[in-house]
């Protein structure tokens, strides 16, 4: 599979990072500093189950090369066994598999943990569940595959017990309680600290001083450190008891809220209240195992759930802040078979996030694989933007000549072409996406993302009662109908936003006038009412959201009141309000290189005498096909969108003038390519017109 062109800082170019303990001779450093010293990711295989004798995904040398390059020091081998689940004997195939990819990595300058997944007694169904399961090793106290477990861990200290590479064993990944019971009972049992217990005193018979990493029961979820799930609540609480001996590491994993994160139910909690109790059970953990190092090996979240990259650099935070060494679930490979759900890899903002995390914790290094093959080709739009959002100072006249978007715009309603003078400088001096507290931004990506999976959702709520004030995205208007205002090379949006001073009624929280422009990668520029209780309301602004960025997308926000020269007076029903024309331009500039643009009408006496372009942003896709529409991208027209209930009516708002431009052609708005949408959330549409104009209050 053609991997997605990662969010990276373009030209600006960073280096391999030299891990603080590359220089280091006893591994035992690397867990028991004080500061991080491993940071990665996990690779998964397993057994191939059409050819026994192979593994899979397929794993090429080319992936560990690309993991280091992207900044990682350490991979997490999360793979089979290499002694058989059932007869306990080696098998030739894994063990050479095993070899050879701990070799690759050495190769590549990574540090290794081997984790095996399966052991004679313990099959990857008792991880996955597809399969009839098998966990004797587990439970089963007298199982043969018991000495088999220890006989596997001898002979991988052996063989690896002088590799400097390897610089940990993790015993066993995620061991757990039976289907009939339960962690607390499983935990007070000791079934898999025992086990442990004998296959540390194996490895360590062979004189090998690796660090061990021991996973605690109870799937090793950080938040079960101090405790189990399934206590009475009259019983004593159980915290996780290591083994004996030296040199051993408590991995534990993190995956809490679970729904979110493996299952991507629900929107995001912006206040991270799950992620961050199960962390905190970590240092409270150390209070009494003070000599016992922690990291986390093994955390990550699905890709398509809500704000995905916004969750994951909040628990990267986390884990730095707690120095702790840690490797993400996912670093996929590059297999076209292989599942993609938490794959940081293909994904450009977890890419974005990782990396960024990996570079923090790095000493200058040479440069980047992906960044030097992104000078061959046109810059990413997230080195465009950033080298854009850094700020021009020149004072400039807007003038037709300097504008790198269209130097002529058609409009559809005047059934001409208007000319284009170049606003992008200035207007960005106006905008102050600063003034927004970092929680308040944080908040404001994650509603945005909410609508995108707003369309998913709808369906699956439409059974359930209505909560009113769930922070969920609800919204009225007019949206595209399936399979219609599709474009091939271009495609905007020309609307009049009629907008009041004031929201009114209860309003307390955002309330957008927005739309796309039928793009994946697309804007949205639209009127912002906000509101942060205790607080007043905010006067209303002109928000730029950029859906081609991968971090920072809330690119742009300007006051109304600065905005004297695009805001005109309108009445519409008799009702005077306030308007702004908007073009909102996603267009096709060469190959898979497209630009996002926005313009706003600059009228005189009445009179549309030009259009400024205020922004634009180039990106560039792996595949033109990414920009269509889906479910969950470019599917709303214009619409009021807000994210609580209103028990009155508020002061009227809506639009006009609405049209599509796609491919050059004007398209009206009406319904045969539009229908009605409406959340029932207290707004009603009181006037519309065929073409698509209407308000609501």
């Amino acid at each position: 599979m053609k991997l997605l062109t990662p969010c990276v800082l373009g030209f600006f170019l960073f280096c391999l990072p030299s891990a603080k303990g590359d220089e280091v001779v006893d591994p035992w450093e690397y867990w028991s500093s004080n500061t991080a010293r491993l940071w990665g990711a996990n690779i998964y295989q397993q057994v191939d189950a059409q050819d026994r004798t192979k593994w899979g995904p397929l794993l090429q040398r080319s992936d560990l090369e690309d993991l280091r390059s992207a900044g990682a020091n350490y991979v997490n081998f999360s793979v089979p066994g290499p002694f058989d689940v059932v007869s306990g004997r080696c098998n030739a195939d894994d063990w050479r598999h095993l070899k050879q990819q701990v070799a690759w990595a050495k190769a590549a300058k990574l540090k290794v943990v081997i984790a095996f997944r399966t052991a004679p007694g313990r099959n990857e169904a008792d991880i996955t569940d597809y399969a009839p399961v098998q966990r004797d090793l587990l439970d089963d106290p007298h199982s043969p595959n018991i000495a088999k477990f220890y006989e596997m861990w001898q002979t991988v200290a052996k063989e690896f017990a002088n590799e400097p590479a390897v610089v940990g064993f993790d015993l066993l990944v995620e061991p757990h309680a039976p289907v009939d019971s339960n962690e607390y009972a499983y935990r007070k049992s000791q079934r898999w600290h025992d086990v442990a217990a004998c296959a540390i005193n194996a490895i360590r018979s062979q004189n090998a001083r690796t660090p061990i990493l021991v996973e605690p029961d109870a799937w090793a979820a950080a938040a079960d450190l101090n405790d189990a799930d399934g206590r009475d609540p009259m019983a004593p609480v159980l915290a996780w008891t290591m083994p004996a001996g030296d040199r051993l590491v408590c991995a534990v994993h993190q995956y809490r809220p679970d729904d979110y994160t493996q299952k991507a139910l629900g929107p995001l909690d912006v206040t991270f209240g799950d992620l961050q109790t199960a962390l905190e059970e970590i240092p409270t953990w150390r209070v009494q195992n003070p000599n016992v190092p922690v990291c986390v090996n093994e955390f990550g979240v699905r890709r398509d759930a809500c704000c995905a990259a916004l969750f994951l650099s909040k628990e990267l935070s986390l884990l730095r802040t707690q120095n702790l060494n840690r490797a993400v679930w996912l670093w996929q490979v590059a297999d076209p078979q292989t599942n993609h759900d938490f794959d940081v890899r293909i994904d450009p903002c977890l890419y974005a996030a990782v990396r960024a995390d990996w570079q923090a914790n790095a000493a200058p290094r040479q440069p980047d694989r992906k960044d030097q093959k992104a000078r061959t080709r046109p810059a990413s739009h997230s080195a465009r933007v950033n080298l854009r959002t850094r700020g021009d100072r020149t004072k400039r006249s807007p003038a037709p000549s300097s504008c790198d978007c269209d130097p002529m715009l058609y409009d559809p309603e005047l059934k001409k072409p208007i000319p284009v003078a170049d606003a992008q400088a200035e207007f960005h001096r106006l905008s102050d996406v600063t003034r927004s507290q970092p929680e308040d931004l944080r908040l404001i990506a994650a509603q945005k993302a909410s609508r995108r999976a707003r369309h998913t959702q709808l369906a699956r709520e439409a059974a359930a009662p209505a909560v009113p004030d769930d922070g969920h995205s609800r919204a009225i208007g007019f949206w595209p109908k399936d399979k219609q205002l599709l474009f091939t090379q271009s495609t905007a949006i020309r609307h009049v936003i009629v907008f009041p001073d004031a929201v009114g009624s209860n309003f307390n929280s955002f309330l957008y006038q927005t739309s796309t422009n039928r793009s994946n990668k697309g804007a949205e520029a639209h009127i912002a009412f906000t509101c942060f209780p205790p607080q007043a309301p905010s006067p209303a602004e002109f928000w730029i959201f950029d859906w081609s960025l991968c971090n920072h997308r809330h690119i742009r926000q300007v006051p109304v009141c600065k905005m004297d020269r695009w805001v005109f007076p309108i009445t519409v029903q008799g009702l005077k309000r306030k308007g702004l024309l908007v073009v909102n331009q996603t267009r096709l500039i060469t190959g898979t290189t497209w630009k996002n643009c926005v313009y706003l009408g600059v009228f005189d006496k009445g009179k549309l005498v030009r259009y400024d372009a205020v922004y634009s942003n180039p990106y560039t896709l792996d595949d033109n096909s990414e920009q269509q529409p889906d479910c969950c991208y470019g599917f709303w027209g214009p619409e009021i969108e807000t994210f609580q209930d209103l028990k009155s009516p508020i002061n009227a708002m809506g639009f006009t003038g609405c049209w599509m431009i796609q491919d050059g052609k004007p398209i009206a708005l009406d319904a045969a390519n539009t229908c009605k949408h409406d959340e029932h959330f207290g707004l009603k549409m009181f006037y519309k017109t065929p073409n698509r104009d209407f308000l609501v209050d």
